[in-house]
């Protein structure tokens, strides 16, 4: 039996500094009171989560091949900038979904809205 994995396309890898189009105090826990008052933020990726259709990826059918495509992501994030020494956060995508919530600069961020 093998497995088989989707080609897909993960938008940031570890390590990648990036700009998140939410504001910090919506993913902090426990909640942060912002001061900085940005819509956004920037963060280090410090690891990403892939995450299948279901949690546990049961075989049920004899087949020589089964097949799997990551739906979405997770990624846990580190501060910079203003809120850099706060908590660490995570931001889950769908990436099925168009909404764009990641960026590699304050510029292209501003150049998508």
């Amino acid at each position: 039996m093998k497995l088989s994995l989707e080609p897909g396309e993960v938008p940031f890898k570890v390590g990648d500094t990036l700009v998140v189009n939410l504001p910090y105090h919506t993913l902090a826990e426990p909640i942060v009171v912002d001061t900085d008052n940005k819509p956004y933020f920037q963060a280090e990726v410090i690891r990403i989560f892939l995450e299948f259709p279901t949690v546990v990826s049961v075989i049920k059918e004899r087949k020589d091949i089964h097949h799997f495509a990551v739906t979405s992501i997770t990624y846990d994030l580190k501060p910079l900038g203003f809120y850099e020494g706060a908590g660490r956060v995570t931001l889950r995508l769908d990436l099925t979904q168009n909404e764009k919530l990641l960026f590699a600069t304050e510029e292209d961020l501003f150049l998508e809205r």
